[in-house]
């Protein structure tokens, strides 16, 4: 850059970081890093170092906004050592600043309405933290982040539930707690990361059937007759360990289902033993 000769507030190279301020002056705006050193404060005419700043040992002489000392009220620098100026690239016009300054408005907003609380929850936890901070630092759209902020916030709370949920099981059915553990290191079929929940909201649902399944099972090995429907069924899985023929729902639902139809016998038993007392 060649600075100017005289201006305003004295030789230099004038810039300013309002684009509107450079688009006044032409169409090609350039994109600058200033390292601006010592600074002075020139925020109203006829100023004592307006003119003679750069005797005083200050680098940048800096007219802020609205201060009066041009008609537009926009404020403008002046960098005595074109050296300290250098060029980032080209500005493209994109919104009138006034639009812009109104469109990040509304997008704190949003951030404040839909990603302070999620985001808060994810802090607290800390865990799920590098992952949020990762699409932070990505660079992506705005929607994007917050939608991801929502996203790993929603995982904390489900995890947070889940986490409800084992204690419950560790209560309810320590034998299903310790199948379920088996099940995530990979003993039983493997799942993806995600149907762990599910999976784990079945264990607890097996765990309370259980307490009906038991009984009904004890009742089905002193009558003896309806086990092999069991067998039967066991039969179709002899490839698989006997922890995951038991672990299974299909083994609960079996269980139930021919304890109930011992229970439906029993009348049906005192009616047959009627009949064989009779002549018929």
């Amino acid at each position: 850059f060649i600075p100017s000769k005289s201006g305003m507030i004295g030789p230099g190279v004038y810039c300013s970081r309002d684009p509107s301020k450079a688009e006044s002056y032409g169409d090609t705006i350039l994109k600058l890093e200033v390292d601006i050193g010592k600074v002075v404060v020139i925020e109203y005419q006829r100023h004592p170092l307006q003119q003679n700043w750069k005797d005083k040992g200050y680098d940048v002489a800096w007219v802020p906004a609205g201060c009066g000392m041009v008609p537009s009220n926009r404020e403008e620098g002046c960098i005595l050592n074109p050296k300290c100026v250098k060029v980032q690239g080209r500005y493209v016009k994109t919104h009138h600043p006034h639009t812009l300054c109104m469109w990040e408005a509304i997008e704190g907003f949003l951030d404040l309405l839909l990603c302070t609380g999620p985001f808060l929850v994810v802090c607290l936890t800390l865990y799920r933290l590098p992952a949020v901070l990762k699409v932070l630092y990505r660079g992506e759209n705005s929607w994007d982040k917050r939608c991801c902020i929502m996203e790993e916030a929603g995982r904390v709370v489900m995890d947070i539930v889940c986490l409800a949920v084992l204690l419950a099981l560790l209560v309810v059915g320590p034998w299903r707690f310790c199948v379920f553990v088996c099940a995530r290191c990979g003993k039983l079929e493997e799942e993806d990361k995600q149907a762990w929940r599910c999976l784990l909201v079945g264990f607890l649902i097996l765990a309370v059937f259980d307490y009906v399944a038991l009984p009904l099972a004890l009742l089905l090995l002193l009558t003896g007759y309806r086990l092999w429907v069991c067998r039967a069924w066991y039969r179709e899985y002899k490839d698989v360990s006997c922890l995951q023929q038991l672990a299974c729902s299909e083994a609960v639902v079996l269980t139930i289902w021919q304890g109930v139809e011992l229970i439906l016998d029993l009348p049906f038993l005192v009616l047959g033993m009627l009949t064989l007392c009779s002549w018929r």
